[in-house]
């Protein structure tokens, strides 16, 4: 195809957040890149003992011959090695190690200093090969502060920093010698300070030791996991209050792992059931009890609680989503698509570290919130490994083909299906060998073009049908490679592109029979460029390419309707009635200025509409939706036009472009060559997504 497509991308700079098994100071063990002790049976050493420098597995066997090493063992890759935590820029970008490699153990928690630098907790060993039992600071450039050097404390689960002191949780033992462990550092040195905490007691057959931690206010609010949670002050580390929690129903071991304050409120969030609240609860900062009306959050737990504008936006491990809880009115929704290893609100700003539910890549997004409450767009769950080109509803199955190779983990060869209701993927799976460009729908027939010669590993040059239901390949079999758009009416398949013959003569318009094998029925020597878009009204056939012409749909090809000329191409094609809209890039249409989107009357032999917005180009697609009109183009990822050609206030804004817009199941369906998609601070992600 000779369509100019560009993505915009945002580029950001890198943020440090904190979690447990994902953010952007990574745990070895989630992101696969740890370096960890290396032999048969592993090594009693403090520091790590690797098969060499550049390489990592998680081998139980090793031999070296020459100067090759052989490892065997139970391992599914061999990653580059980084050691226990790497950085990930914000919004994609490939992982850097930092300065000094942390082995030996997970990173558990990662805190900024507030001068370009992080503390990191854990159960690792060494940092840049000196002794450091699970705790360390790193300098901005990322190499071991060697001024601080604190005691052994044991796992270290959680840290805050208030002023020039660094709080310390985790947990020291083994079995019934299991502790909590609460303590004041200064952040400098790591030498203890005066402070003396008192933990709460282990009254669980689980204990977890200190889980989460948040200084602000002269207090310091510590969540024990099933044990409950407490408040002391900074100063001293005299107990304010302490509050237990009953145990949830998912996960009864996890009580409270996330805390956040709103105003004079402390949010809670966890795993458990406390007053009539689920999973979340607020309580009065100063005293612990529980204020205003109960929270419930059913699904998922919440590992991680940020406030904005009376909202508090939820991390829910294996959740594949965010959650928004409204504040004043306890009511909560699924926001988002990304699956968040942690999340953090600096004034408007939310920062998200997580992966994608298309793979186990960790990224990190910033959200700038809306002032209003935008609807979130429903993220399709699984998601596309690729990118998509065309859409197809058929019943109540949404059909999606494109250039990917799986959806949500499932293989799936370029031909995906949806349940067009809940985004549930199908078990429809007939398999091309490249790129689906078009699809067209007639009954339970699906009709496919492509630059795939096999379709279900059967020869198919071109093009193919399929069935709806079964995915069974149809003996349909016309060969014509080059084709970038379909067509279906009266029993004949019209195909545009730039379509290569018997010969190897180029032709840009053909039709072919529906029925049988597909015999070829006419070439058209009226379209003499690249048609980009077809659609059928009735009883006539539309092809865009750099004009657009209208044919009788029962006749030979040769002769036009209608026609009217660009200055440029059209490449998208959207029916309201008896009008028809065209888009793409051009700046005159019919002889008179039109900025690449346009409106042509069907009942007056094509003639333009006074319809002229101005839209930046270059418009990729169109889709009639109510009484406004919804576009794709470079400069906007999805906008709309009223029906007087007035741009509407709205914009969805992504990081590429969308090739497809179909309206479905009481909103828009949007597939394309993107990764996320949607209102800002709403984003989905993925190559499609629901529009609500």
């Amino acid at each position: 195809m000779n369509r100019q497509r560009c993505a915009s991308k945002l580029r950001l700079g890198a943020v440090i957040l904190a979690t447990v098994g994902g953010a952007l100071l990574l745990d070895g063990s989630a992101a696969g890149m740890a370096a960890h002790p290396i032999g048969r049976g592993g090594s009693s050493s403090p520091l790590p003992v690797t098969a060499s420098s550049r390489y990592v597995v998680a081998g139980t066997a090793m031999a070296r011959v020459g100067g090759t090493v052989y490892v065997g063992g139970d391992f599914t890759f061999v990653a580059n090695r980084t050691g226990s935590a790497i950085v990930v820029p914000e919004v994609g970008g490939a992982p850097a190690q930092v300065g000094a490699e942390v082995a030996g153990g997970s990173v558990n928690a990662a805190l900024g200093d507030g001068s370009g630098g992080w503390y990191i907790g854990g159960t690792f060993t060494s940092v840049g090969g000196v002794e450091r039992p699970g705790l360390a600071h790193l300098r901005a450039d990322g190499t071991l502060d060697p001024a601080f050097a604190p005691p052994a404390l044991g796992r270290v689960n959680a840290l805050a920093l208030a002023g020039s002191v660094l709080y310390v949780g985790g947990v020291t033992g083994r079995g019934t010698s299991i502790a909590p462990v609460l303590v004041a550092l200064q952040a400098a040195s790591g030498a203890p300070t005066n402070a003396a905490f008192q933990p709460l007691p282990v009254s669980s057959d689980t204990p977890t030791g200190v889980t989460v931690l948040l200084a602000a206010g002269g207090r310091l609010y510590a969540g024990y996991g099933p044990d409950g949670v407490a408040a002391y002050r900074t100063a001293g580390g005299a107990p304010i209050w302490t509050r237990a929690l009953g145990f949830g129903e998912a996960s009864p071991a996890a009580g409270a792992t996330a805390l956040a304050l709103d105003g004079s409120e402390l949010l809670v969030g966890g795993w458990f059931q406390d007053a009539g609240n689920k999973n979340l609860e607020a309580l009065v900062a100063a005293s612990g009890t529980p204020t205003g009306a109960p929270l419930s959050v059913t699904a998922d737990g919440v590992s991680a609680i940020a406030v904005i504008g009376g909202n508090a936006y939820l991390a829910r491990p294996g959740s594949n989503g965010i959650a928004v809880v409204d504040l004043a009115t306890g009511a909560w929704r699924r926001w988002g698509a990304v699956d968040p290893g942690t999340l953090i609100a600096d004034g408007t700003t939310l920062l998200v570290a997580g992966r994608t539910a298309s793979d186990l890549r960790y990224t990190a997004r910033v959200y700038s919130m809306p002032a209003g409450s935008a609807q979130p767009p429903r993220p399709v769950s699984p998601v596309l490994a690729g990118g998509a080109n065309a859409l197809a509803v058929q019943g109540g199955r949404l059909l999606i083909g494109g250039g990917f190779a799986g959806a949500g983990g499932s293989p799936r060869a370029d031909l995906a299906a949806f349940d067009v209701h809940t985004g549930a993927l199908l078990p429809w799976r007939p398999a091309a060998d490249a790129m689906v460009s078009a699809l067209a729908v007639a009954g339970r027939t699906i009709y496919l073009a492509g630059q795939f010669t096999h379709v279900s590993a059967a020869p198919r040059n071109g093009l193919a049908a399929v069935d709806a239901v079964a995915g069974r390949l149809l003996p349909w079999n016309p060969s014509a490679p080059g084709v970038d758009a379909l067509a279906v009416a009266r029993g004949r398949v019209f195909a545009g592109g730039t379509i290569l013959r018997a010969g190897r003569r180029t032709r840009h318009l053909v039709a072919f029979s529906a029925a049988g094998s597909g015999r070829l029925l006419w070439t058209s020597p009226v379209a003499t460029w690249n048609v980009y878009a077809l659609a059928v009204r009735g009883d006539t056939l539309l092809a865009a390419g750099p004009s657009v012409i209208a044919l009788p749909v029962a006749g030979t090809g040769r002769s036009a309707l209608w026609h009217s000329s660009t200055n440029g191409d059209v490449f998208a094609l959207a029916m309201r009635g008896s009008t028809l809209y065209a888009g793409g890039r051009f700046n005159r249409i019919a002889g008179q200025t039109r900025n690449n989107l346009a409106a042509l009357a069907l009942g007056r032999r094509g003639s333009l509409l006074p319809f002229a917005p101005s839209v930046q180009p270059t418009v990729q697609a169109l889709a009639s939706v109510g009484a406004d009109l919804v576009y794709s183009s470079t400069s906007r990822m999805l906008g709309a036009v009223g029906p007087t050609g007035a741009l509407e206030p709205w914009q969805i804004p992504g990081d590429g472009y969308a090739s497809a817009i179909v309206p479905a199941s009481g909103g828009l369906i949007v597939t394309g060559n993107f990764t996320w998609l949607g209102p800002v601070g709403h984003q989905a992600t993925g190559g499609i997504a629901w529009l609500p």
